[in-house]
């Protein structure tokens, strides 16, 4: 290899390196554009990463001032103390950044000593500054002010490097908007309208498909003099044919209460032409009615940009579409594949429980593709994922070793694809495959780096958003246990309030001596008795429920068809003495079951009591077992008030009334069914509700392990 060649790759490598640097530098500065909310940090952070990955000697912001007539040097790099902050320069022609301003372009100055188009301003000259870019900070209604950057020393400034100034300077300019809009949002909501009839973004809303609002940037973007002009035509008007039966879908989508991620397509002018625009939709209440808001931004300029710009672009995006994981998955994905010419599909695994499992897909229409699981060591993507570095797969069918063996035909059909692991400090949490079922090598190096630089941004952002959601998991179930803490002391309030009054009301009238005749004073006794027999029941079931996950059951094999006959009996009297009838049918004959038999039989209490409680009079009580498969079946079933669809799975929860608050017609605790559940999962069983709904009765069934007398001694249960 000859020493031109050397030298010649070792530029290649450095220019690469250095606009990989370029692209991370802006991957964070948008995730800090995006969840920043402090201006000045945000300022002081973007001229400190320029200055480091342009490595010049000075960075400055350049706030326009209200009047127009000057710049405050709002943050900066490399100048004299005391400057930032306070020294305010002339915006007219005579200076860069104000000429910047005129030409509404970049302006890259090579020699400032030779610079003709205008004066180097004092703040250059004292500095020695020789060479610079300036760009503008865009803002909705009129620029921020302008980005600069300047080295003492004479230097030629890439494209790229100008591309990302610019690139910078509308994150900073998008962040400030954001934030002023955050701000203005917080105040009333006749202000958010105000903005939205001043923001850039066009804004429609419609019902049924009919426009009922338009904003003026709505009204520029689609070539109408004015908003009125879209108010009561078809929004179908401003869509391509093409588009309408994904905008129809969305559209059903939405109306059914699911996400709908952004969406970039071509929209009708009504002059006939059409406009390249990001679509973002949504349900909302206009004037009371159900309707949809779409947004939507002119990107025709931005289709013009380079692929890999967009792409990590994108990133920041579908960050700033929330952190409902589903949804951010599906824009990172979209967005990958778009950067990427030859991706005709793609998909997004993640990791979990030693498999890969599909989280996102695009351009695969087979439903069991998403959510579809693969081990760790079948295919390219778990390739990728096991030695943790990309793959660019010529020929995925004619590979026995990464070849699809399954048998969806649509992803047998890839003839190639590039793939990147996802990557969090070092660790791979998942895998990005974009596909291409028309031709094998589809791929090259260019796009494997372009996968590269952006699953590893993808990554971070995808890992935030899990962590993000499993916070969200954890704080419901605290409130969820603050919940029951607040129901328990309202429950036990309650139920014990009533038998203390009367304990205390009779005590007082006996020893007040009001109560003068025999039988009166043996009632009082009597109610006295009652009542803290009652009590004592209540606190005894607290102890004992507390004390049941701790406490050992002594597990011995009993009949189940005897122990259930024996229950049968002694509560078809108690239920006939309530007005109710009990049928039994018990299908078993000699099935032993495992178990601490007096909790067991508590459990049947419970149930049959909580029947008797809620069954009308003159109605009729079923007690059911039977065998299935390894279990016994118990079920009691009643006429009574019935259960809720929304209330049968939190029934079994401590302290939880289905007819609850203070003028509840059912005393109780709310226990009797969470210590079922507490018992019969120790022996191994479940429990569940069924009801078809209130008034309409309701059944609670349980299992129970058929267990062998040597397996039924090994199942005792152990303490906590």
């Amino acid at each position: 290899m000859t020493t031109y060649e050397n030298t010649e790759r070792k530029r290649l490598e450095s220019a690469l390196h250095h606009f990989a640097a370029l692209q991370s530098a802006l991957a964070r500065l948008s995730l800090r554009a995006l969840r920043s909310a402090d201006v000045q940090g945000m300022m002081d952070d973007l001229v400190q990463t320029v200055a480091d990955v342009l490595r010049v000697d000075f960075v400055k912001v350049l706030e326009l001032q209200p009047d127009g007539q000057g710049f405050l040097l709002r943050a900066g790099v490399g100048w004299q103390p005391g400057l930032v902050g306070r020294l305010v320069i002339g915006a007219g022609s005579e200076s860069q950044a104000g000429y910047t301003l005129i030409s509404d372009e970049p302006v890259v100055v090579a020699d400032l000593a030779s610079e003709t188009r205008f004066h180097g301003p004092e703040l250059l000259l004292e500095h020695g500054v020789v060479s610079g870019v300036s760009v503008i900070i865009r803002g909705s209604e009129r620029p921020f002010g302008v980005l600069g950057v300047h080295t003492k020393r004479q230097r030629r400034f890439t494209e790229d490097e100008v591309h990302f100034l610019q690139t910078a300077a509308a994150l900073l300019g998008q962040a400030i908007e954001r934030m002023r809009a955050e701000r203005a949002l917080r105040e009333s909501e006749e202000h958010y309208r105000t903005l939205v009839e001043l923001s850039p973004a066009g804004v429609i809303v419609h019902i049924d498909g009919r426009v009922v609002f338009a904003n003026p940037a709505a009204a520029s973007i689609l070539g109408a003099n004015s908003p009125s002009d879209l108010v009561g035509r078809s929004v179908l008007e401003f869509v391509s044919e093409e588009w309408v039966p994904v905008i129809q879908e969305r559209w059903r989508l939405l109306a059914s209460g699911k996400r709908v991620p952004p969406l970039e397509e071509q929209m009708r002018r009504l002059d006939g032409g059409y406009v390249d625009v990001e679509v973002m939709a949504a349900p909302l209440t206009f004037e009371e009615q159900a309707a949809i808001q779409i947004i939507f931004n002119d990107i025709s300029a931005r289709k013009q940009r380079e692929r890999e710009r967009e792409a990590m672009a994108a990133v920041a995006r579908a960050l700033g579409e929330g952190l409902d994981l589903e949804t951010l998955l599906q824009n990172l994905l979209a967005a990958a594949i778009h950067a990427v010419p030859a991706a005709e599909k793609g998909t997004i695994l993640l990791a979990a429980d030693d498999e890969l499992h599909i989280r996102a897909i695009s351009g695969y229409q087979d439903p069991r593709i998403l959510w579809a699981r693969f081990p760790v060591n079948e295919g390219y993507s778990a390739l990728a994922f096991r030695e943790r570095r990309p793959l660019i797969i010529s020929d995925a069918v004619g590979n026995d070793d990464i070849r699809y063996e399954g048998e969806i035909e649509e992803m047998s059909s890839v003839q190639s694809a590039v793939v990147a692991p996802l990557l969090v400090q070092g660790e791979a949490i998942g895998v990005i495959a974009l596909d291409n079922a028309s031709r094998k090598a589809a791929f090259g190096e260019d796009d494997l780096a372009m996968l590269m630089a952006y699953a590893s941004t993808a990554a971070l952002v995808i890992e935030r958003a899990r962590l993000f959601e499993e916070l969200k998991r954890t704080n419901e179930e605290l409130r969820r246990s603050l919940q029951t803490r607040e129901d328990m002391l309202r429950t036990v309030t309650h139920e014990l309030r009533t038998p203390l009054t009367l304990v205390h009301g009779y005590a007082e009238l006996i020893e007040s001596g009001m109560i003068q005749s025999p039988e009166r004073m043996h009632m009082a006794v009597r109610t006295i008795l009652r009542q803290a027999k009652h009590l004592q029941h209540l606190i005894d079931q607290l102890l004992f429920f507390h004390q049941l996950r701790r406490r050992k059951l002594d597990m011995r094999p009993f009949p189940a068809r005897r122990w259930l006959e024996a229950l049968a009996s002694d509560w078809a009297s108690v239920l006939q003495e309530a007005g109710l009838t009990l049928e039994a049918r018990i299908e078993l004959d000699t099935e032993n079951i495992c178990g601490h038999e007096d909790y067991l039989t508590q459990v049947v209490n419970n149930l049959l009591s909580n029947a008797r409680k809620f069954s009308p009079q003159g109605g009729k009580v079923w007690l059911e077992a039977r065998k299935e498969g390894e279990d016994i079946l118990i079920s009691v079933r009643d006429e009574g008030i019935g259960i809720p669809a929304d209330e049968l799975d939190n029934i079994f929860e401590q302290f939880y009334q289905v007819d609850s608050g203070a003028n509840r017609r059912f005393k109780g605790m709310g226990i009797g069914l969470a210590l079922a559940k507490e018992i019969v999962e120790k022996h191994g069983g479940r429990i569940w509700a069924e009801s078809k709904g209130p008034g309409q009765g309701a059944m609670v069934s349980f299992t129970l392990p058929l267990t062998e007398q040597d397996e039924c001694v090994a199942m005792e249960t152990q303490e906590d």
